[in-house]
Parts: C-alpha cells; sequence; structure tokens
C-alpha cells in the first residue's frame, strides 16, 4: 500500500512558504516523492497537475498563455513524468493551491489516477482564512494580472464548497486554521510537518523556509491599477513583463512610510456577514473557530458598482503618500539603468 499526502491550500494561505520548504527538504532521502516537471524547473509546487487534469478552457490564468495544441503536449508531458516519478516511491507529497478549484469529475480523475498507481492511503489537508483577510489577500493577488478589483458585493471565498467536494472522493481530509498565531515562530511549518507524520507514521523533516510573500501597500496598489488600466486594459487575467517589472519595485520599495492595507470597515463588515453560514457550518462541521473582534450582527448592504476605486475598499487613502511612491519607483528604476 502507498501513501500519499495532498496539500491543496487554499489560496493565501501560506502555501507558498510551504511549497518552498517542500522543495528546499531533501525529501527523496526520506523516501519521499514530491513530484516536478521538466518544462517547469523552477516550480517549487504540482500546480501543473491543473494541465493534467483540467480542460483547456477551465486552466488558470497562468497557464491561459499556451495555445492548444501546447497544452495537449504538456499534458501528455506531465503523464509520462508523473507515472514515472510516482513509480519509484512508496510515499508522496503533493502540495498545489490551484487544484482545490478542481469539480467533481476532476477529483474523481485524480483518485483514480493516484489508485493506479496503488496509492490507497491518502489524505487531504485544507488551510482555510478568514474571509475577510482573504479578500485582502486576493485583491492584492488579482491586481497583478488585473485592473479590476474583485468586487466586495459578489465576493465569496468557496472555502466550504472546496472541502465538501473533496470529502466526495477523500474521505480523509484534514482542515485547519490559518491564522496570525499560526503565522507566528514559524507555526505554519510545526502544522504542516505534524500533519504529515500523522499520515507517514514517521517523523518528516522540513527546512525553515525563508521565503515570505511580500504584501503590496495600498500606494502601490494604487498605481498597480493605474498602470494596467492604461496599458492593459485588454489583457484581463494575463500577466506582462512589463507590470511585472513595476511590481517588482513597488514591492522593493515598501517601507515604513508605506500604509499597510485594511479593509474600510462597512466593507470588512459585509464580506463577514455575507460568511457568516459558512463559518457556522465550520464551528460544527470541524469545532474550528476564527478568533477575531466579533463584527456587529445587523446586515450592511454596500453598494453595487460597475467598478471599484482603492478609496472605495481600503482606508487611509493619501494622495501625497501615492505621489511619494511613484518618484520612488521613478529614482529605483533610472538608478538601476
Amino acid at each position: 500500500m502507498k501513501t500519499a499526502f495532498i496539500h491543496i491550500g487554499t489560496h493565501k494561505t501560506g502555501t507558498t512558504t510551504i511549497q518552498h520548504s517542500l522543495y528546499n527538504s531533501n525529501l527523496k532521502e526520506q523516501n519521499i516523492c514530491y513530484p516536478s516537471f521538466s518544462e517547469f524547473p523552477n516550480a517549487r509546487n504540482q500546480n501543473f497537475l491543473s494541465i493534467l487534469f483540467k480542460d483547456y478552457e477551465e486552466l488558470p490564468r497562468i497557464y491561459k498563455k499556451y495555445s492548444k495544441e501546447e497544452y495537449l503536449k504538456l499534458k501528455k508531458s506531465i503523464q509520462i513524468e508523473l507515472k514515472g516519478q510516482l513509480k519509484k516511491y512508496d510515499n508522496t507529497i503533493i502540495s498545489a493551491e490551484m487544484i482545490d478549484s478542481f469539480s467533481r469529475n476532476e477529483t474523481t480523475s485524480f483518485l483514480e489516477f493516484l489508485t493506479a498507481h496503488s496509492y490507497t492511503d491518502i489524505k487531504i489537508l485544507v488551510y482555510v482564512r478568514n474571509p475577510v483577510y482573504f479578500y485582502t489577500s486576493h485583491v492584492q493577488q488579482t491586481i497583478k494580472a488585473s485592473y479590476v478589483y474583485p468586487s466586495p458585493t459578489s465576493f465569496k471565498y468557496e472555502f466550504r464548497s472546496i472541502i465538501e467536494t473533496w470529502r466526495k472522493d477523500f474521505q480523509k481530509l484534514s482542515v485547519k486554521l490559518y491564522d496570525e498565531e499560526l503565522q507566528k515562530n514559524n507555526g505554519l511549518l510545526k502544522s504542516f510537518e505534524r500533519e504529515l507524520q500523522q499520515q507517514f507514521n514517521f517523523p518528516v523533516i522540513l527546512v525553515e523556509s525563508s521565503h515570505k510573500n511580500k504584501s503590496l501597500s495600498l500606494e502601490s496598489m494604487v498605481i498597480l491599477k493605474k498602470y494596467r488600466k492604461l496599458f492593459h486594459s485588454n489583457s484581463e487575467n494575463f500577466f506582462k513583463k512589463d507590470s511585472s517589472k513595476l511590481l517588482k519595485h513597488l514591492t522593493d520599495i515598501t517601507d515604513k512610510e508605506s500604509t499597510k492595507l485594511q479593509l474600510k470597515e462597512e466593507v470588512a463588515q459585509h464580506i463577514y456577514n455575507e460568511h457568516k453560514a459558512d463559518l457556522l457550518w465550520l464551528k460544527q462541521r470541524f469545532n474550528l473557530e476564527f478568533q477575531y473582534p466579533v463584527m456587529n450582527e445587523h446586515r450592511i448592504e454596500l453598494l453595487e458598482k460597475n467598478s471599484y476605486n482603492t478609496h472605495d475598499l481600503f482606508q487611509n487613502f493619501d494622495s501625497g503618500k501615492i505621489e511619494k511612491c511613484l518618484y520612488h519607483v521613478l529614482q529605483a528604476i533610472l538608478s538601476h539603468n
């Protein structure tokens, strides 16, 4: 009997930190397979599984650059390489937040693929984040390849749907909270190691990850949004080299004077209210509850808009700081050249 441990995120729950640690931990020496794909040599995760199990039209935006013909070639290559790697080991770890959106048909296909290679003891791990904080991170991630902020009035963190979909095929599923306490003192990796040990029945040693995701400041968000709208308004959900370079400069110049993103109270309240039913389900089904200040019980209706500006969503908007940030970017570019 072969054993597999599948970490599916969700998004914005420290997945990159976990994946960098897994990639650098010499798992092969511990008789554990952490699959790779030669076409993506710098990948620290198995998000390429989306190509293997999703239809071309449903691919995540990072893979939209490939043509249908290229997609089919990648799909075949992934299948061949993955089969070869899984065959060599009795234990496998997969970490891929892009598979959290798998449909029921896709999770079923994934299970059939694993069992066809003798993996019968399979555990799924899901981290869940406070929807209010998730939305803030979601906005930051979206703006990297778009100029349109996701609407808070239609936003839905689908953690319940994700869990319920995966549980239909994988009965062995663990849910953990990703909160402020878990982000302190390497708590996330310690939590992850405990889950691994429970599944494999031996300690899995992970190296501490030096990777830290850099949050965008409010000023950076304004500048990046305006740049994408001016130069790439017809390229929604496509990453562009120039805007990615701008993003790097913006994250590099973030300093003590930058404004940390904080949702307006009415926006945070609305998102919390829209997720109360799912949060109650999480408590009743898994005995998990986020520890944060209890928000008002009354319902707040936000005005639906065609598009949202930064000052519609976040507090402490300061045009002077935005201008200063822009000049810092210019200075960094000119100095580099």
